[in-house]
């Protein structure tokens, strides 16, 4: 028997596609990375977001171009799930 949320590589499993997927693209603030295992890129994200759009004005902004893509990546099946990186678009 197989086990078809096992993606090959480190994918997004399938259970969790189509909800991290929707979530990156929609909430920004980096929920689906921490839904991912992703907790140093999630915490980076909510920093931007909080500190960055506070002091900077345009943290916001690059945190949702960031997550729109990522969320464009899970969605095709073509993002790479890397617990142990800051950065990785």
């Amino acid at each position: 028997m197989e086990n078809n949320n096992v993606p090959a590589g480190n994918g997004v499993p399938e259970d969790k596609k189509t909800l991290c997927g929707v979530l990156a693209i929609v909430f920004w603030f980096g929920i689906h990375n921490f839904i991912l295992g992703e907790t140093y890129k999630g915490i980076l994200k909510i920093i931007l977001v909080v500190v960055g759009s506070w002091i900077f004005g345009i943290g916001g902004i690059l945190a949702a171009v960031w997550s729109i893509i990522e969320g464009i990546k899970i969605l095709n099946g073509t993002y790479e799930v890397a617990p142990d990186k800051w950065f990785a678009i």
